[in-house]
């Protein structure tokens, strides 16, 4: 589909204005489509390499409805952009990222903007960026820093230095920034995925967000052959909060995710698992940031100190090691080896209540609370 236009707008038919009475988080695409190829993905395949775009003036308007509304009933602060590559259309984002702006002084919303931002940075993405300020987080989809493993999935970062002078940009101008990696692609080992960490590190990246490799269908990945050619073997897993029963039909959504590969096993997963929760819960959330620079300026790297601590940690006291041996459990306990499995474990009473009452979600979460009630000293 070509001519976007074609689709009426949700908005500005008053079709879902009752959402807004609801804490949800108005979401919005100005194109559709992406020019990359990344074998993990399906926004790039090749019905949708050949971006469109909403006219210009339709986008402008659902931002102000949306605006317009949210200050009435105040349910959120949060808008989402739901584009592939926020930015590569250079000038046509940078006028959509100047309204934004006007909105949030007219309105006080929105106060928080995601977005998917274009891959390959460039002058105007920074301009975007200063026009946003701390409205937005900037996000470098990196996926990997191992070249093995970018020719594999066709995929070109920018180069390190590149993504050095942008960071350097970012903190100049107090611009937030995060720097995303996925783990459990083809020939990423235990080491380069650790060596990426370290670097990041070094270079100060705002925030590192570590996803974990997801099989969508339709993506390269998920076919046979990829599968076979790359050693993937996967579990199911639930998607936090998608569980729900409808006259009488239980319903659960889940994910099919990578966990083991020809060059990274299941348990060098559930070792990323715990340090990807210490690298959140102090790095990110800046808990114990301070003390990582600081060891950081004797040429200790902080994904090396983490490492120790992980290593250590029967050393430490005994609530301490009760933290971490629940999140190891934890970690381990939400997989299933099917998806058959996976709804015949949810449909029971017993754990049907339980999902309803909170007792699954994310584990990164949870245990960032579970240390500063527990653990705070």
């Amino acid at each position: 589909l070509k001519d976007l236009d074609i689709i009426p707008s949700p908005y500005l038919t008053g079709l879902i204005d009752e959402f807004f009475y609801e804490s949800l988080i108005p979401n919005l695409e100005t194109n559709r489509g992406c020019p990359y190829p990344c074998t993990f993905c399906v926004w790039g395949d090749l019905d949708y390499q050949k971006m469109s775009v909403f006219p210009f003036e339709r986008i402008k308007e659902e931002l102000n409805y949306i605006a317009k509304k949210v200050s009435e009933t105040k349910n959120t602060n949060i808008l989402c952009i739901s584009d592939s590559n926020f930015g590569i259309f250079e000038e046509r984002d940078y006028e959509f990222s100047k309204i934004i702006r006007e909105l949030y002084e007219k309105y006080g919303y929105p106060r928080k903007v995601t977005t998917f931002w274009a891959k390959n940075k460039s002058e105007k993405i920074k301009m975007i960026a200063t026009t946003l300020g701390e409205l937005a987080s900037v996000d470098a989809s990196l996926q990997s820093m191992n070249p093995d493993t970018l020719k594999e999935i066709r995929r070109n970062n920018i180069s390190q230095q590149a993504y050095k002078d942008l960071l350097t940009f970012f903190h100049d101008n107090n611009i937030d920034s995060d720097a995303e990696l996925v783990i459990g692609m083809p020939f990423e080992t235990k080491e380069s995925h650790l060596r990426a960490l370290g670097e990041l590190m070094d270079m100060d990246a705002g925030q590192i967000i570590v996803y974990h490799c997801r099989l969508l269908n339709g993506a390269e990945m998920s076919l046979p052959e990829y599968r076979a050619r790359n050693s993937i073997k996967t579990k199911f897993r639930l998607i936090d909060t998608c569980f729900g029963e409808y006259n009488g039909f239980k319903s659960f959504e889940y994910e099919e995710m990578v966990r083991n590969t020809k060059h990274m096993s299941e348990e060098d997963l559930f070792f990323f698992r715990k340090l990807q929760w210490l690298i959140q819960f102090t790095w990110n959330y800046k808990y114990y940031r301070g003390i990582l620079k600081y060891l950081q300026s004797f040429g200790i790297n902080p994904a090396d100190f983490l490492i120790k601590v992980m290593d250590n940690v029967y050393n430490a006291p005994k609530k301490v090691q009760k933290l971490f041996d629940e999140f190891d459990n934890d970690s381990r306990g939400e997989w299933f080896d099917t998806r058959e499995d996976l709804v015949e474990h949810y449909s029971k009473p017993e754990e049907f209540e339980n999902l309803k009452n909170g007792g699954f979600g994310k584990l990164n979460f949870k245990y960032t609370f579970k240390t500063i009630t527990d653990c705070p000293d």
